[in-house]
């Protein structure tokens, strides 16, 4: 379960991160610079929480972005390079929240409760959420 890079022009194979658990949903910074995904809290335990972490594309140490978060990531997509839109799991419910990358402060975006099925960037460059019954 741990991400590689693959140069297509020349096939040579990078190993980007190394943890017992599963890294999950890879996405590339809007910048080319990091490569962010969902990380498990605990290895080899399913149930675990997620996190979402981050690796520089140019090989270093990940980084768990949402560790002192306490609730789980769901899912996660890039606002900007500095900014991540992620959902939460909020009881039997789901919420979008944004994390700022350099600070890692996270700000609820909307306090439900709901379930939200897609988070995504919107065409004036803030978030967007859809939410569902």
């Amino acid at each position: 379960f741990d991400l590689y890079l693959l140069e297509l022009a020349t096939g040579a194979l990078r190993k980007l991160t190394e943890f017992p658990g599963p890294e999950i949903q890879p996405r590339w910074s809007p910048d080319g610079r990091w490569i962010a995904y969902l990380s498990q809290t605990v290895p080899d335990i399913e149930s675990a929480e997620t996190d979402v972490s981050r690796v520089p594309a140019g090989g270093g140490p990940p980084e768990n972005l949402t560790a002192a978060w306490p609730r789980a990531v769901e899912r996660f997509e890039w606002l900007t390079a500095g900014e991540i839109l992620f959902s939460e799991a909020a009881g039997v419910h789901t919420r979008p929240c944004r994390l700022a990358v350099t600070s890692r402060a996270v700000t609820a975006l909307d306090e439900g409760p709901w379930s939200y099925s897609r988070l995504g960037p919107s065409r004036t460059g803030g978030g967007s959420a859809k939410q569902s019954d």
